[in-house]
């Protein structure tokens, strides 16, 4: 985002903009956009009939202004807008001395099926357990309930088909984790291939992924990544910017056999959760 010019005697921040500042530094979690129009609308227009369009427009500009001052004095941090909301996020290049000194054993990620299956939910959303093992080509009951424990992914209601089977989403806490604001943000085919660097001359098998309120889009796969004679999805969710690794626990070698092989674990945890809502 470009930076607008600010004069050199504006550098100071207003009262609007310092509480803006405090209430995004307070908190662990990226503060929701209606909180902050909410002060906007007090501090800078009350008793004005302003509308949403403008309130909002205000709010972005105090941001912009904000992070123009971070910049200008060359603080390590700014403002960034993750799962709906907005919150202080440390400049990619201190990531190193953060990992070393701060959070060194949080440095483990999801395992390799963890982030397959993820990215199958996080694309196919709202989906059922049996779609994501046929993109996968394996059984998925272990993963989703380790995706469900730590909170990456939800039970969203019941599809329509026979034995109404669960549907599950990802989370706003998924959008935290990889630093996305919401999930219209996720790669597009072309990105994928790129990250990817999938050769266009390599033979493949065609698999369907689409997004919440989205046309399906097709990607591809090469013949030698087919197991038991499924297609096994290699979609490759990513980080925008280092910054937003997701620091989540590693499951221990050979976990995921286990754990895939627990379905009367699974399904209880399933029908509590639904009963839970």
């Amino acid at each position: 985002m470009d930076l607008p010019e600010i004069d050199n005697s504006n550098w100071e921040l207003d009262e609007t903009e310092r509480t803006i500042e405090a209430l995004i530094a307070a908190s662990d979690k990226p503060v929701e956009e209606k909180l902050l129009l909410e002060v906007v609308r007090d501090y800078r227009f009350e008793g004005s009939k302003k509308g949403a369009i403008e309130v909002e427009s205000e709010l972005g500009n105090i941001v912009m202004k904000i992070n123009t001052v971070y910049e200008r004095f060359h603080n390590a941090f700014r403002i960034e807008k993750v799962a709906g909301g907005y919150q202080h996020k440390t400049r990619p290049e201190f990531e190193p001395a953060i990992r070393k000194y701060l959070h060194p054993i949080k440095q483990q990620r999801l395992s390799k099926p963890a982030l397959e299956t993820l990215a199958v939910i996080a694309y196919r959303q709202p989906v059922v357990k049996s779609e994501v093992e046929r993109i996968r080509g394996v059984a998925a009951d272990g993963v989703i309930r380790n995706l469900l424990d730590k909170k990456l992914v939800t039970i969203t209601g019941r599809a329509s088909g026979p034995g109404k089977p669960l549907l599950y989403s990802t989370t706003d806490k998924f959008l935290e984790y990889f630093g996305l604001d919401d999930i219209s943000e996720l790669p597009g085919e072309k990105e994928i291939e790129l990250l990817l660097g999938r050769p266009k001359s390599t033979p493949t098998a065609k698999i369907t992924m689409k997004r919440e309120g989205e046309e399906a889009q097709t990607t591809e796969e090469t013949g030698d990544e087919q197991e038991n004679g499924a297609v096994q999805n290699d979609i490759t969710t990513y980080d925008k910017t280092s910054e937003h690794e997701a620091r989540v626990e590693t499951e221990s070698p050979g976990k995921d056999d286990d754990i895939e092989r627990e379905d009367e674990n699974l399904a209880e945890i399933e029908e509590e959760t639904v009963r839970t809502e």
